[in-house]
């Protein structure tokens, strides 16, 4: 089975496809924590899947690294999002995403004079914005570390304070160590229990850089304040899905690369609204009532209802701009399937409950194989 990265989502940035030919037939089977198979709603015979799998996801609960990945998940729906601050940072930076990352010793969250000290940290993530994708005027960081010792955050002030070339005042700063890297760019590290926080700011001058890092830290620090962290000793209880959204979301079928694992996981709104950085989309799940969005080989939303899936289904529908092409055979639910700019930007989007889903394919025989897999899970589990 061949992965192809997909960018053209509608709902979100990125998520993995894969493209080959079978057909499915026969009922699946899937995990207790799931609702049983409906026996109203038939999978329709010869239904053209391809080698997607049509099993619910075995979620891994319990396994470390998922499970700090769920952490830097639940980091990632506290930080600040910097276009609430400046309405002008609304892209993301290539290469930029807001991932959980659990292996930091190569990572750029934290800067590099402090960097070596993340080596054996438990999980980071960054929230990036700027004005641009490419060569942006103005960029902001906001990053959590979960450090793995209680010194190593005392350790990388240290460290910061010996390097640091600032005549910034960041008005109540504490715990914290502000840096002046080159002209117009604003550093602030502080910590917060467990967690080094890193707040960066690019800006064209030096007195924008220091006024929307104090305005970043002012918030950041209350926001940061509410969190509770889960002690290491208990991390493999974080639960990695709730009423087996995840599990109903396409998976790869195959062992996951870094990367994928990075990406999978249940996600909360707040974490939802981060990844995908769009606040009219924002508005339109709120509206919805999407709690839960399981993230993998596909996106899954669990609305409020039928009703209020069939409605995002149409409002999704009516907000897009690409190029509508012929859907799946043998589907008769709702069910669009479209183009972007690319040839090899295809997406489907179904409705099927109160489950709303997109997947993503290079080509339109993959991204039609893939509907039909993830309608095939949504129908048998609804």
């Amino acid at each position: 089975m061949t992965r192809v990265i997909g960018t053209g989502l509608i709902l979100a940035a990125t998520v993995l496809a894969s493209a080959c030919s079978t057909t499915v037939d026969g009922q699946a089977s899937g995990p207790a924590s799931a609702t049983a198979p409906s026996s109203s709603s038939p999978v329709p015979a010869g239904l053209d899947v391809g080698e997607y799998p049509t099993t619910l996801y075995q979620v891994p609960q319990g396994e470390i690294t998922a499970a700090w990945t769920a952490e830097g998940n639940r980091m990632l729906a506290t930080l600040i999002e910097p276009m609430d601050i400046d309405p002008t940072l609304v892209a993301t930076p290539k290469a930029r995403e807001p991932y959980p990352v659990t292996t930091l010793a190569a990572s750029t969250i934290l800067p590099s004079y402090v960097g070596y000290l993340a080596r054996e940290a438990k999980v980071g993530v960054a929230l990036v914005r700027a004005d641009k994708s490419e060569s942006p005027t103005t960029e902001v960081a906001v990053a959590a570390v979960r450090m793995a010792k209680t010194a190593d955050g005392p350790q990388a002030l240290a460290t910061a304070r010996n390097v640091s070339q600032s005549s910034a005042a960041i008005p109540g700063l504490t715990d914290g160590v502000v840096h002046e890297p080159a002209p117009g760019e604003i550093n602030i590290l502080f910590i917060r229990g467990p967690l080094l926080m890193n707040i960066n700011v690019k800006a064209p001058t030096a007195a924008r850089a220091v006024d929307l890092a104090a305005n970043l830290y002012r918030r950041q620090t209350v926001e940061t304040s509410r969190f509770t962290p889960t002690a290491t000793q208990a991390i493999t209880t974080v639960p990695l899905d709730r009423d087996g959204v995840l599990a109903r979301a396409l998976h790869l079928g195959m062992e996951a690369t870094e990367l994928e694992q990075r990406r999978i996981g249940l996600l909360t709104l707040p974490v939802f609204e981060r990844r995908g950085g769009n606040p009219t989309q924002t508005a339109m799940l709120r509206e919805a009532g999407v709690d839960l969005i399981g993230w993998n080989n596909s996106i899954v939303l669990r609305t409020r209802d039928s009703a209020a899936a069939l409605r995002l289904f149409d409002q999704l529908r009516e907000a897009s701009r690409r190029t509508q092409v012929e859907g799946v055979v043998g589907l008769s639910g709702p069910v669009q399937c479209s183009r972007g700019d690319s040839s090899e930007d295809n997406t489907c989007t179904l409705a099927v409950g109160r489950f709303v889903a997109q997947v993503q394919a290079s080509d339109l025989t993959a991204v039609r194989q893939a509907a039909a897999a993830q309608w095939t899970i949504l129908t048998r589990t609804p």
